[in-house]
């Protein structure tokens, strides 16, 4: 570590964690509140999917900004200022009048979640040593995992029964009590700020988009997250308006979603060491294409086939990204990988607004209150996969 003792080490990865989850669950949660914002706000399902768009497209813009300085300053106090304006975000969604003020909230706190993700990433970076690095940002990325089986069940709880805004205010409460926790247990990061200031900014952006394979690779993390997430932003409300799950079981199925999302996620780990990358993104890559199939095109159905197809969906389309992801990172020149990542994830959050404006145009209420041609993003979603299982083949190893 750069400064402290053993116990901050401990306790800074838990703490890291925390914040992670509390991110993800601020993103999210507006996916299974999809059913109950509609109907209390009396909006559409674009209405809906706008909430998501907004968020999405701030990140981007925000993530794409803060790559060209984030690296001139001590990272500790950018995490401090984020997570502050994180928290005050969703105080205000909480407290949101309307649907425009709700919007507006949206906006802001893509601001503060677009560059949340990349900075946590960058500390794990700094202040674990390289013999147990690769542990602890392991464990920083189980969040989501543990995000869908504590975090969204425990929201969708409180949202049922105290309405859509409590999530949000638990959120805030939360971030209340971790904020000084972390100003008090998280050490100083400056390693990177001589560097970072000596660089010029434009050079370094010029340099990572003039290599070809760079360009691949952020393109092809645009694709794979567009296509996961023009399907599972709508899932929620098409779980509730379709097939018939009720809104308070629906913490019930993201549970067991997660639960198999986290086992998954330690078989694909070891395959990728056994049989390769490419070939177990393969897999993977086929294996969501059915579940995106067969997710829109879901008929009504007990409870216990919901969450079977939940289990079944994020066990393919929230671990496909295991093997992507070392993909990406064997493609990436040493040099410029903080970077890359950078831009990467700005795109990404970009792909998850592009994603899911996409939707919100093509699904409709029909009269019956049922959402229509949700069919036609699962097609959408498999034809965009294949062109990111095709591109994939195109990134070279970087030696």
């Amino acid at each position: 570590m750069t400064s402290g003792g053993a116990w901050r080490e401990r306790l800074t990865l838990p703490l890291l964690v925390v914040v992670q989850m509390c991110q993800m669950i601020d993103f999210m949660i507006i996916v299974p509140l999809g059913a109950q914002l509609m109907r209390v706000l009396d909006i559409t399902p674009t209405q809906f999917g706008l909430l998501l768009t907004v968020y999405a497209g701030s990140a981007a813009v925000a993530g794409f900004v803060a790559a060209m300085f984030v690296d001139r300053y001590d990272r500790r106090r950018t995490l401090l200022l984020l997570f502050a304006g994180f928290g005050l975000t969703a105080l205000a969604a909480g407290f949101s009048p309307s649907y425009g003020a709700l919007l507006a909230t949206r906006l802001l706190a893509g601001v503060f979640g677009g560059i949340l993700g990349g900075t946590l990433i960058a500390i794990v970076s700094d202040v674990f040593p390289a013999a147990r690095r690769g542990r602890a940002l392991g464990t920083l990325m189980s969040s989501f995992s543990l995000m869908l089986i504590l975090g969204l069940p425990a929201s969708m709880t409180l949202a049922s029964s105290l309405g859509w805004r409590a999530p949000f205010l638990a959120l805030a409460a939360i971030t209340s009590l971790a904020l000084p926790a972390c100003a008090l247990v998280i050490p100083p990061v400056r390693g990177h700020v001589a560097a970072g200031r000596a660089r010029s900014m434009m050079l370094q952006i010029r340099g990572i988009f003039q290599n070809a394979n760079h360009l691949r690779v952020v393109v092809f993390q645009f694709l794979m997250v567009f296509s996961g997430f023009i399907v599972m932003c709508f899932v929620a409300p098409y779980l509730v308006e379709n097939v018939g799950v009720k809104e308070a079981d629906l913490g019930l199925c993201y549970l067991f979603g997660g639960i198999a999302a986290l086992v998954s996620a330690q078989v694909v780990g070891r395959l990728i060491d056994v049989v390769g990358r490419h070939r177990v993104f393969a897999v993977m890559m086929v294996c969501s294409f059915i579940g995106a199939l067969m997710a829109t095109h879901f008929p009504r159905a007990p409870l216990w086939a919901a969450v079977l197809l939940l289990m079944y969906l994020y066990s393919f389309f929230a671990t496909r990204q295991i093997p992507a992801m070392a993909i990406v990172t064997a493609g990436i020149q040493p040099d410029v990988r903080g970077g890359v990542l950078s831009i990467m994830s700005s795109l990404q959050q970009l792909a998850l607004g592009t994603a899911s404006f996409a939707a919100s145009i093509i699904v409709v209420r029909g009269p019956g209150g049922e959402l229509v041609h949700y069919g036609i993003t699962g097609m959408v979603s498999v034809l965009v996969g294949l062109s990111a299982l095709w591109l994939s083949r195109r990134i070279r190893q970087v030696a």
